[in-house]
């Protein structure tokens, strides 16, 4: 009866051994498996979804800009045609003041076009646009007559067609100077040398008696040849914007494709990456800094070896930002609002694309900074070409203040 007992005892426990070891093990496979797929735990996966979801609009909003873009373009449209109709100094007024409205909107899709810039293998299409839309800088004596070249240009290359294929094939022909296409060749047809084009730069008159000998009709002037010109080079704009707007739009575009098959992370890198571009080196290294580099009282501050050498060039060899239309100041507040928009827009703070590019980053401190920014470019407005040394230094340190702000830590 006690051997019999004994042996019962002693499978029970047995059994209850293997019982606990199968629980044991299953235990240990599982946290095994847990730490092998490193799954994401629930706080990481709502932190990821919200990224996307802010990524996701950032790209989204390019829509929004385009579209009023492609609106204030076409309102300058008209108003050129108004100027080619009726050449006086009240349509070419007009039409001057609609170029700086359409420049404003199309520097809210500055954001994206940088993106073409510091990833031309992904974005090659947005960095196309931008060389159609706002090439820049020009040289103005490759369009129209410039200083002593009263006859130089393509207005006055009377075996050059004003057409299409032909425009096209001009622009960039030899360099990146070579600007026909975009905003700033508009601006240098509307403004000419010193702002000092006059409407009767666009009023037809019936060739001379030797203009006529010479075999010229009243279409070879320079006049007509202007306004055919500068008709064109809208019409060129609009069809270009509605080609960036429709690959912006399309799913199955490889612009969208691009972006969508970047992880959130990458995506917010990039949009990171082209706004420091944007900032330190777009409107510092190429607007603001030449302004300094010409004053030799000035101490530039030194950002790094390719703004210096874009600095370098850019006062040297190049023409100041918008030289010819005026206004660079708010141009250049134009695109910083743009940026903000991008940025911050009317969400709450964790739902901004700049809480993201750096979790630390103060909303309220960063929308102070920019309304500094503002009001230092506000107050160069109209002495853009007689500024003070510690005024450009300031619009210089407002800047690369934003940028700061935005760097990851």
């Amino acid at each position: 009866m006690v051997a019999t007992d004994s042996i019962a005892t002693r499978a029970r426990r047995l059994l209850v051994a293997a019982v606990c070891c199968s629980f044991l093990l299953n235990g240990c496979e599982k946290r095994s498996d847990s730490v092998e797929t490193g799954a994401p735990s629930q706080a990481q996966q709502q932190d990821t979804q919200a990224l996307e979801q802010v990524t996701a609009k950032a790209w989204l909003s390019a829509d929004q800009s385009t579209a009023q873009a492609e609106q204030e373009l076409l309102i300058l449209q008209t108003a050129i045609q108004h100027l080619r109709n009726d050449p006086s100094e009240l349509t070419l007024a007009d039409a001057r003041a609609q170029w700086h409205v359409s420049h404003e909107k199309i520097n809210q899709l500055q954001p994206f076009f940088t993106l073409g810039q510091i990833n031309p293998g992904l974005f090659k299409q947005l960095q196309q646009a931008h060389w159609q839309l706002d090439a820049w800088p020009i040289e103005p004596g490759y369009i129209d007559y410039f200083d002593v070249y009263q006859h130089s240009g393509i207005v006055n290359d009377i075996t050059l067609p004003i057409n299409a294929q032909a425009i096209r094939q001009q622009h960039g022909f030899t360099s990146d100077s070579d600007v026909v296409l975009g905003m700033h060749a508009i601006a240098y047809l509307l403004w000419g040398e010193d702002q000092r084009r006059p409407a009767s730069d666009f009023i037809s008159q019936a060739p001379s008696t030797s203009q006529q000998q010479n075999g010229l009709a009243g279409a070879d002037l320079p006049a007509p040849r202007r306004a055919a010109l500068i008709g064109l080079q809208l019409s060129l704009m609009l069809d270009d914007l509605k080609a960036i707007r429709y690959k912006l739009n399309h799913k199955a575009s490889a612009l969208n494709t691009n972006y969508a098959n970047l992880p959130a992370r990458s995506q917010l890198q990039l949009w990171q990456q082209g706004i420091d571009h944007l900032l330190r080196h777009q409107l510092i290294g190429e607007q603001i800094a030449p302004l300094a580099l010409s004053s030799s009282s000035v101490n530039v501050k030194s950002l790094d070896s390719e703004t210096d050498s874009q600095q370098s060039a850019a006062a040297s060899d190049f023409y100041q930002h918008q030289q010819f239309a005026g206004q660079q100041a708010q141009s250049i507040e134009s695109t910083l609002n743009a940026i903000e928009q991008l940025l911050l827009g009317d969400d709450k703070p964790q739902q901004t694309l700049a809480y993201w590019i750096n979790t630390e980053i103060d909303i309220a401190q960063l929308r102070d900074s920019f309304a500094g920014a503002r009001q230092k470019l506000q107050e160069a407005q109209g002495q853009w070409t007689s500024l003070k040394p510690e005024q450009i230094q300031t619009m210089q340190e407002q800047i690369e203040n934003l940028a700061l702000q935005l760097t990851p830590h």
